[in-house]
């Protein structure tokens, strides 16, 4: 969460909640929790890179509720941002929960969570698993239910956010997944690459007004230098130059699922610096359900898998006790 302190005072200016990576799946009738996941198939449930596939939470649910509730009771009024993979595999379902759940409320029995934002989309952007073919086969175009949510032509978009004394912090969004072919490696390792969206960001973004405060949001993290879950040299090339042309002083990504904050510059060859903040996934599942658990344990040993595959971290954790 960042709150907005860019003077010297204590006047609060404005309080701005990222949240990310909900990873919102179909929701089981009883429990809330995302459904069953005994279709994936092992090996891809074993990448850290596939995490996402483990749905959302409903307790975590109702922890964000209660988080932002207390906000608005101590007379906080926050600003929502949602930095992409609102859905498991983007299919409508997903699409229509996570809806359900950010603009009203997700009622399961005695179970009720609901964050009550009407203009939520305003400030979101999409993720990889958002342009997902709403199965687990990964590969394949958007569903019509993306579309639906996120028009094609949603992205860049801007969202001025008023600050007392007549500065603004203005949130510039993109698509960081808009150059990926559907059935490339791209699209089945996570990797990220928009220059098409850069570039249409140079020539449409207007000149910084004074008392402006611009801040880009994209799912993918400059900071991850790595292929996997990375972006393509350049998209990276042409994100430093934009964030060096256009005055941006603020990064909000997610997509790692590990929280960060870091202030630097995101290329040696134009040392602009920028702070950015990454939140790690929100809502999802975090821990895999103790009989499938001990299915992955059973097909580890039948099918003598390699030690040097790269576990999620929650099945590391499990394994490690």
């Amino acid at each position: 969460m960042f709150r907005g302190a860019f003077v010297p005072d204590p006047q609060l200016l404005a309080t701005i909640l990222q949240i990310s990576d909900l990873h919102f799946g179909e929701p089981d009738p009883v429990s809330g929790d995302a459904r069953d996941f005994s279709a994936i198939p092992p090996i891809v449930q074993k990448h850290r890179h596939f995490d996402g596939l483990l749905g959302h939470h409903f307790r975590a649910l109702e922890h964000l509720q209660e988080f932002c509730e207390g906000l608005r009771t101590a007379g906080e009024q926050p600003y929502v941002v949602v930095t992409g993979d609102v859905t498991r595999t983007g299919n409508g379902n997903e699409f229509d929960t996570a809806d359900d759940y950010l603009i009203s409320r997700l009622i399961f029995g005695n179970k009720v969570a609901g964050l009550m934002l009407g203009d939520w989309r305003d400030r979101a952007i999409t993720g990889n698993h958002d342009q997902w073919p709403g199965n687990l086969t990964i590969l394949g175009g958007p569903t019509a239910a993306r579309v639906t949510y996120f028009p094609l032509n949603t992205f860049p978009s801007e969202f001025p956010i008023p600050l007392p004394g007549g500065r603004t912090i203005r949130l510039i969004k993109i698509d960081s997944d808009v150059d990926v072919h559907p059935f490339g490696a791209k699209r089945f390792f996570a990797h990220g690459s928009f220059v098409s969206q850069l570039n249409t960001l140079g020539m449409s973004l207007a000149p910084k007004a004074d008392g402006e405060i611009r801040v880009l949001v994209l799912h993918h993290s400059p900071a991850h230098t790595n292929y996997v879950l990375g972006i393509d040299s350049a998209s990276r090339d042409e994100l430093a130059r934009v964030l060096l042309d256009k005055d941006i002083c603020v990064l909000m990504t997610g997509h790692m699922h590990k929280p960060l904050l870091h202030n630097g510059p995101p290329d040696v060859k134009r040392p602009h610096m920028v702070l950015e903040s990454r939140s790690g996934t929100t809502t999802q599942m975090d821990v895999v359900p103790a009989a499938r658990l001990a299915a992955l344990w059973q097909s580890d040993f039948a099918a003598g898998l390699p030690q040097q595959l790269d576990p999620a971290p929650h099945l590391r954790a499990q394994r490690d006790h």
